[in-house]
């Protein structure tokens, strides 16, 4: 592999879900945090990141499943580079089918799990959604994608713990911070303002956020940025409207961060996917 490269789909029959494929050999994933979940798997080659604490190894017949709002970065760990298959899920999206088959609310127990049965059929699966398909034929991805996903959720899930770190947010400190940029990602945030509002100091906020996600509080915001700048141009939005929307001071900060975080402008990836 020689080139970096990513592809992107919107499924006729699951327009809520991204897809993607990826050839990375000299690209390093920043710590970056995610809107949905995301379930992926290496064809070839191998990944390294970092998630929770932890480095983790990503090889063919393991699947990389990993939360929302979770912060990790991703490096290729081989000279060749890897292959990367991705299915990204929203939020509400996969909670409500956690309910359906019920789950209750629903967390990933780990970041990788080995089953070379459902990384098959994962892999199946990435294919029949990227692929052209009658409107009379929907029914076929909509019932793989349940199953699937009705596998891996019963077998991989777990109830959520909150217990607190040394020296970290709380939960409910973070959940606060959280709720905060995700309701208005565009707005101007000041750092002396967060702090007192948790009443810590400014250093004591950006130690603790750094210690319970692994990123700064600026790097969490641009991120989550980004994300929901890719939300609007999939509606449809103007990216001069975008850049707007989500706090960026022009088209062109929005265009250069984009590109760095998914390899693509935000005009390209919108003619991709509408």
């Amino acid at each position: 592999m020689h080139e970096e490269k990513i592809h992107y789909w919107r499924a006729p029959s699951h327009p809520e879900l991204e897809i993607s494929r990826a050839s990375f050999q000299h690209f390093h994933f920043e710590p970056h945090v995610h809107l949905d979940f995301h379930i992926g798997v290496v064809s070839h080659g191998g990944q390294d990141f970092h998630y929770r604490g932890q480095t983790w190894h990503l090889r063919p017949h393991w699947l990389s499943t990993l939360d929302p709002d979770s912060s990790h970065d991703g490096q290729s760990s081989e000279q060749q580079g890897y292959c990367a298959l991705v299915m990204s899920l929203p939020h509400d999206w996969l909670q409500q089918l956690a309910r359906d088959l019920g789950l209750g609310y629903f967390s990933f127990a780990a970041p990788m799990l080995h089953h070379p049965a459902l990384y098959r059929e994962f892999c199946q699966l990435h294919h029949l959604l990227t692929q052209p398909i009658a409107a009379n034929d929907l029914l076929v991805p909509e019932a793989a994608v349940i199953a699937f996903l009705e596998k891996l959720m019963r077998l991989h899930g777990r109830q959520l713990n909150t217990e607190r770190q040394p020296h970290a947010l709380s939960q409910s400190q973070l959940d606060r911070l959280r709720e905060a940029f995700h309701a208005d990602p565009g707005a101007p945030f000041r750092l002396p303002q967060l702090a007192k509002e948790l009443d810590l100091s400014q250093y004591q906020l950006l130690r603790q956020f750094r210690q319970r996600t692994g990123m700064t509080p600026h790097a969490y915001l641009k991120r989550i940025r980004l994300e929901y700048a890719k939300k609007a141009l999939l509606r449809g939005d103007s990216v001069i409207s975008v850049a707007q929307q989500v706090g960026f001071f022009d088209q062109s900060h929005l265009n250069k961060a984009f590109k760095r975080a998914f390899l693509l402008s935000p005009q390209a990836f919108q003619r991709r996917m509408l």
